[in-house]
């Protein structure tokens, strides 16, 4: 029986990592919320729909390519927003289809805008510029427009999901994590309901709850 394993540093020692270990720890990665994890996904998103939009555009040249052109170009930016909303951001169950599709295509419109000002600033400012010094500015302009599409993406039309796990003030005090019970001194006149000690304690209570979870909302994802 054939083992087939990958190392991987593990304290001073190495530790051979089965094959199926490895793929399902890179498979639960790629399906997690994680930024770089959604990028990977964008990145393969952005390529199917750039296949869609080369198989849609040979099927249609017998009418023209202008008007292959603009079907490949619509039918493969709305298969790219679904994408998007489904897979890429998990985004389904909180972002509409026309939403997706309404944001999603404007920001592509203004990607495209934006591509092509820029190779028309670059056949301006340097015409003489060589084919392999070209295809690089080329690949530059396109990676930096696709970055800010997905920061716009993920920040404005799928913005992330808030934690299910997260205080809220529905939930009763004694089950949040992290927070200890209140002990009240026996025999204290303030632990007797309605008095303006013990409301006072239970509204600045409140306030650090308050600021907790804002801060809590504030840390770097």
């Amino acid at each position: 029986m054939i083992h087939v394993g990958i190392d991987l540093d593990i304290g001073a020692g190495r530790r051979p990592v089965p094959f199926m270990e490895w793929l399902a720890l890179a498979t639960r990665f790629l399906r997690g919320d994680h930024v770089w994890a959604q990028l990977i996904r964008f990145a393969l998103v952005g390529g199917s729909s750039n296949i869609a939009y080369a198989l849609l555009f040979m099927a249609m040249n017998g009418f023209g390519p202008l008007v292959a052109n603009i079907a490949g170009s619509i039918v493969s930016t709305v298969i790219a927003n679904e994408l998007h909303r489904q897979l890429t951001f998990h985004a389904a169950g909180r972002v509409g289809w026309f939403t997706a599709q309404w944001e999603g295509g404007g920001l592509a419109l203004i990607g495209l805008l934006i591509s092509t000002a820029a190779l028309a600033g670059l056949e301006f400012m340097a015409p003489g510029l060589g084919e392999i010094a070209q295809a690089g500015a080329v690949i530059a302009i396109m990676a930096a427009v696709g970055g800010m599409r997905f920061l716009a993406l993920r920040g404005f039309v799928f913005p992330d999901r808030v934690d299910s796990d997260e205080p809220s003030l529905s939930v009763p005090r004694e089950q949040w994590p992290g927070l200890r019970p209140l002990r009240q001194p026996r025999g204290d006149v303030s632990a007797e309901p309605g008095c303006p000690r013990r409301l006072a304690t239970h509204r600045t209570e409140r306030g650090a709850v308050s600021f907790a979870t804002a801060f809590h909302h504030l840390r770097p994802v």
